[in-house]
C-alpha cells in the first residue's frame, strides 16, 4: 500500500489506500500492529471541511516538512508537540472525551500555525489565528496542507457557520 501511494505522493505510509481497502477506520500502534477501530456515535463537537479553492500538490509538502525534519530543534519540537497532541487526540475521539479532544485540536493547530505556516495558504493565516484566539473553532491541515481543505472542528456549528460564511464548508458525518 506504501509503494502505490508513494507513486501519487513521494514518500508514503500506505495507510490512506489500506483505509480505503478495509472501508473500516483503522488505528496504527507503535510496532505496526493495525486495529480496526468504532467510531463513537455521538460528539459534542462538530467537525467540518473547509474548502480553499486551491489545487495541491502534496509531494513539494511532503518535502518541505521532511527537509525541516532535519533541524533537530524543529525535529524534537515535532515528536514531544506535534506527535504527542496528535496521539492524545486520537485517544480522546475514540473515548469520546470531547473537551479534551478540543484542547488537543487546539495544540495542534497552535502547532501547525507556528511551525508549518509554509504549508497553509498565506490568505487563511487571518482566520486560522482568529479561530485560535476564540472558543468556537479550531483549524487543522489535513494531509501535507498547501491547499485542498482544512480541517475545522468547532463547539458551535450555527456560530461557526456564520463567522466562515465567505467560505465553502462541508459537515463531516459519520
Amino acid at each position: 500500500m506504501a509503494q502505490i501511494e508513494s507513486f501519487f505522493h513521494g514518500t508514503s505510509s500506505g495507510t490512506d489506500p489500506l483505509i480505503c481497502y478495509l472501508n473500516k477506520p483503522v488505528l496504527i500502534h507503535p510496532g505496526g500492529q493495525i486495529q480496526i477501530v468504532k467510531i463513537p456515535i455521538y460528539s459534542t463537537l462538530t467537525f467540518f471541511l473547509l474548502d480553499t479553492k486551491i489545487a495541491r500538490s502534496t509531494g513539494p509538502m511532503v518535502h518541505y516538512f521532511l527537509e525541516k525534519c532535519k533541524e533537530p530543534t524543529f525535529s524534537e519540537k515535532v515528536d514531544n508537540e506535534l506527535v504527542a497532541h496528535t496521539n492524545l487526540a486520537i485517544a480522546d475521539f475514540l473515548q469520546a472525551e470531547w473537551e479534551h479532544l478540543f484542547e488537543d485540536v487546539t495544540e495542534i493547530s497552535r502547532f501547525q500555525m507556528e511551525h508549518l505556516a509554509g504549508m497553509t495558504p498565506d490568505h487563511f493565516h487571518a482566520v486560522w489565528k482568529k479561530g485560535l484566539q476564540g472558543n468556537l473553532y479550531r483549524l487543522k491541515m489535513c494531509g501535507a496542507g498547501g491547499g485542498g481543505f482544512i480541517l475545522g472542528c468547532t463547539r458551535d456549528w450555527a456560530a461557526t457557520q456564520l463567522i466562515l460564511s465567505e467560505f465553502d464548508l462541508h459537515l463531516v458525518k459519520w
